[in-house]
């Protein structure tokens, strides 16, 4: 999670100031640079430390299907234990 600092001239639906949550390259540093499309608003019933642990669900089940499971197009997976 980070706060919008400043938004390029094409950018719609964010603002300078406004809390993000998302991915980005990099983003362990001060400063980071992303693509407007690979974030959202912070919800206003979250903290900023759950805003930005809330990726990391998502992240996890990504290399868990690409990466160590080798899925691939068409095949199908059986999601267990998902309702958290």
């Amino acid at each position: 999670a980070g706060v919008v600092e400043s938004v390029g001239a094409d950018v719609r639906g964010l603002s300078p100031g406004d809390p993000v949550l998302g991915f980005c390259p990099g983003a362990f540093a001060e400063y980071a640079c992303t693509s407007a499309r690979l974030l959202a608003p912070v919800p206003s019933d979250l903290t900023f430390e759950q805003a930005a642990a809330l990726p990391m669900g998502a992240v996890t089940a990504l290399r868990g299907i690409r990466t160590v499971g080798r899925v691939r197009s068409r095949q199908r997976v059986l999601v267990n234990g998902a309702g958290g």
